[in-house]
């Protein structure tokens, strides 16, 4: 493999800031290691399917995301605002960014631009995915175009600038990934990815960028970190000052590999839709 020092994009830098150099290596790191946990589950599982695989992915790429980034200047973990989530998400306090992790296929037969998230999709996700709208990509609909080219271009100025505001707020990057027990990572990188309709769960990536695997983690090298103990709580997103990263509830914009559910994601109690039976 190329020893090729890994340096990060003129995106990654507007979305990361500072911290974008340590996040370019640390993230497929976490990616990795949360590969091994689950392969090691599906292999003690002793199942032929990858019911044991799926929920432990899902839950390990959140634990290692927080624990692979802890030690960088800037970046935090915190639940979001408004939308109750069993799990902290990995926050650019520098950019007011937040990585989401999603694993949109078991292996390359799912194209990343072909895959949806299941429906209903959670308030968690429409919540978060909505903040990935990008500003670049404003398209008129049929009755627009009958408009002036004049009219038109002021129009789409005023949504930019609308977008750039919200944008401000705070915004997602997400990681998008495809892998199984057999086959490892198939496929990982990160993107401004977008809901665009909640109903079929499309998703539209108006940025993407591979990730480069390192060779293999072992789980010895798992970072050991202090982990809070039953009376102690994560910091949620609204702990922090108000112009930090704003995750509240917005109006939805809008395929989890095959035998993995949302469950998890929530907890009981919420007023969520929940996953169709």
């Amino acid at each position: 493999m190329s020893s090729t020092p890994i340096v990060p994009s003129e995106w990654a830098k507007r979305r990361f800031g500072a911290a974008a150099d340590a996040l370019v290596q640390a993230v497929p790191a976490a990616v990795q290691l949360a590969q091994a946990r689950a392969s090691a589950a599906h292999i003690g599982s002793g199942l032929a399917t990858s019911d044991a695989y799926g929920p432990t992915m899902r839950a390990a790429l959140h634990e290692e995301l927080v624990n692979f980034t802890a030690e960088i200047p800037g970046v935090i973990a915190r639940k979001p605002l408004a939308v109750r989530s069993r799990f902290p998400y990995v926050v650019i306090e520098e950019t007011s960014v937040a990585l989401m992790p999603w694993r949109f296929a078991a292996d390359g037969s799912v194209r990343r631009v072909d895959a949806k998230f299941p429906v209903p999709v959670s308030d968690l996700r429409k919540t978060m995915l909505s903040l990935g709208a990008h500003p670049d990509h404003v398209q008129p609909t049929l009755d627009e175009t009958a408009l002036e080219i004049s009219d038109l271009e002021a129009m789409f100025a005023e949504e930019v600038d609308m977008l750039e505001q919200l944008r401000s707020m705070g915004t997602v990057v997400t990681i998008g990934l495809a892998s199984n027990p057999v086959n490892g990572i198939v496929s990982l990188g990160w993107g401004d990815a977008q809901l665009t309709n909640p109903e079929t769960g499309k998703v539209i990536w108006h940025t993407w960028e591979d990730l480069r695997l390192t060779p293999g983690v072992p789980l010895a090298l798992r970072p050991v970190i202090d982990r809070p103990g039953p009376d102690v709580t994560v910091p949620r997103f609204d702990d922090a000052p108000e112009d930090d990263l704003y995750l509240a509830p917005q109006p939805p914009m809008t395929a989890n590999p095959t035998g993995e559910v949302e469950e998890g994601e929530l907890d009981s109690g919420t007023d969520s839709a929940q996953p169709a039976t």
